[in-house]
């Protein structure tokens, strides 16, 4: 399967990430579109795993979240979330009932580049994490 073929069938399928709030933020920078190519081969293994339905077995979180907790943050304005919804869940879990020094964190009005559209806050939840006693 080709790139280009595997990015037809994201696009007939509606499922690129992205949503108009992203596309503002590209057509802002000039990003150009070779490079956004590039950025997307996570997503070429990713659906290429999918389709051949191989590569999964190692994608797991740690097992021990106080030893390796987790800061993750993303846009809520996206076509595709790619998280687990049930490792989202435990991670908030280890969150609210204080098990580990995970957060999970939802940027509100952002989208896929959260961290270019919400720069600031992204940065403000980064440090916050890494200052933790327990991280």
């Amino acid at each position: 399967i080709t790139l280009s073929v595997l990015i037809g069938v994201v696009i007939a399928l509606r499922l690129n990430p992205t949503k108009v709030i992203d596309n503002k933020l590209v057509e802002a920078r000039n990003i150009n579109p070779f490079h956004l190519v590039y950025m997307a081969y996570p997503y070429f293994y990713t659906f290429r795993n999918i389709f051949l339905r191989s590569g999964f077995e190692q994608s797991t979180m740690p097992l021990d979240l106080k030893k390796t907790p987790i800061l993750y943050i993303f846009g809520s304005e996206k076509n595709v979330m790619f998280h687990d919804l049930k490792s989202l869940a435990t991670l908030e879990r280890e969150e609210k009932e204080g098990r580990s020094a995970c957060r999970v964190v939802k940027m509100e009005k952002s989208g896929h580049w959260m961290y270019v559209q919400k720069s600031e806050e992204c940065l403000k939840e980064i440090k916050a994490f890494m200052e933790q006693k327990n991280v």
